[in-house]
């Protein structure tokens, strides 16, 4: 009997970890796309605002579901799930219900009745409609469900797992950066392999991708760490510390090499990728990667050496 509750422990947490997995990747393409139509303001001073406003907020919905999940997968007591559940399900219900209305001004005032129009998108703007509906009808879902479970204590507690808010608030800043970063990474691979093309340029261009993948790599070492139970815990964090640390200062190394003896290798190699931070005069959104996994390695080396000193403390005391 153990051993058959061990197996099926075993598969929801790959079935959870799936899970995750498929909604990071649909999240980190929805906001490098929502984010990527913001160029439409800077590039026109602010116009076209009016579509790009709730199209922006329409993209971020997968990542705040992607956040409410992990609350929620790793909250340690019934009230907190319910209270994430509450919190979510109404925040999608009222921003949804909002994008419907200005879906619907969209239509039938600044575009005349034109379902289709595929200047942001190719099914802009009822796609936009149609992306808010359903998620109208996942916080209104999430409220019924609410209610039934009070009725009949459907969800269940996790006693193993621990939910700290300053560790999530944290985790929530990073994804944002991390999914992003990510999905830039996929759609330049798509398009790169899609279209048979090869920059001349590549030598510069391959080491931006290998940092666009560097905080999502941080992002599953972290994953493996805080689930690990095994001895070497200690020796896992620090193998992982040092690794991301040598991985992103390689290719940063590399980038920059490349640019010094190129000065032109954003104009000609990279404009697509710095498209929005060239708009603004500012093309150096690469650095916020180095500068995430840098600040994060400091503050984790830190909270370890302090750990294993008190560790050490306490057994001497002993």
């Amino acid at each position: 009997m153990g051993k058959l509750i061990s197996v099926i422990h075993e598969k929801r947490i790959l079935l959870a970890g799936i899970l995750i997995s498929l909604l990071y990747i649909i999240s980190s393409l929805s906001i490098f796309y929502g984010v990527r139509t913001l160029f439409l303001i800077i590039s026109n001073y602010g116009l076209n605002s009016i579509s790009v406003v709730p199209s922006f907020i329409t993209f971020t919905y997968p990542l705040f579901f992607l956040f409410l999940v992990i609350l929620f997968i790793h909250a340690n007591n019934i009230k907190a799930k319910r209270r994430i559940l509450l919190v979510g399900s109404l925040a999608y219900s009222i921003l949804a219900f909002f994008g419907i209305v200005l879906s619907i001004i969209l239509i039938t005032v600044i575009y005349k009745g034109q379902l289709v129009v595929g200047n942001i998108s190719l099914f802009f703007p009822f796609d936009i409609l149609l992306w808010n509906i359903v998620f109208f009808l996942v916080g209104v879902c999430g409220l019924i469900f609410l209610s039934i479970d009070k009725k009949n204590d459907i969800i269940t507690a996790n006693s193993k797992l621990q939910f700290k808010a300053s560790r999530f608030v944290l985790l929530g800043f990073y994804l944002c950066f991390a999914a992003y970063f990510f999905g830039e990474f996929l759609f330049g691979s798509f398009m790169y392999i899609f279209e048979g093309y090869v920059s001349p340029k590549w030598y510069g261009v391959l080491p931006i991708y290998m940092l666009y993948l560097a905080m999502t790599i941080g992002l599953i070492l972290y994953v493996i760490n805080i689930h690990y139970k095994g001895d070497k815990k200690l020796k896992l964090r620090i193998i992982s510390i040092i690794s991301i640390v040598v991985y992103v200062a390689i290719f940063l190394a590399w980038y920059l090499i490349a640019y010094n003896s190129d000065p032109y290798l954003i104009a000609n190699g990279l404009v697509w990728e710095f498209q929005i931070l060239i708009a603004i005069k500012k093309p150096f959104g690469y650095l916020a990667i180095p500068a995430w996994i840098f600040i994060l390695a400091i503050y984790y080396s830190i909270k370890l050496i302090v750990l294993n000193v008190r560790k050490k403390n306490e057994q001497e005391q002993e």
